[in-house]
């Protein structure tokens, strides 16, 4: 069996973009990786990345993919390396900050 954790940051993040996905899609937004999920599972496709920036739920799914919880695919917007390469710069960021 395999156990999987999460932080409580990922956990409140996933529920927050999970509720407001649900409140979209019930407006009758559109929120294109619910409608066509197999497109975001793959690396670097500018068609999703483009669908990513007029989605309604855009910024909590950035604040999501902040976590660091999903690690393939794309999401809000940019693909796995690139969200690697975002969180290596904040890590730099922040340790500069507290060495200061």
């Amino acid at each position: 069996m395999n156990t999987f954790t999460m932080s409580e940051e990922q956990a409140r993040a996933q529920t927050d973009l999970t509720r407001a996905i649900a409140s979209a899609i019930r407006m009758g937004q559109a929120v294109a990786c619910v409608e066509e999920p197999a497109r975001w599972e793959v690396e670097n496709d500018p068609d999703a990345k483009r669908k990513c920036l007029a989605c309604p739920v855009l910024q909590l799914c950035r604040t999501y993919a902040g976590t660091g919880l999903v690690r393939h695919g794309t999401l809000a917007g940019l693909d796995m390396e690139e969200w690697t390469a975002k969180r290596r710069r904040k890590i730099r960021t922040d340790t500069r900050r507290v060495a200061a």
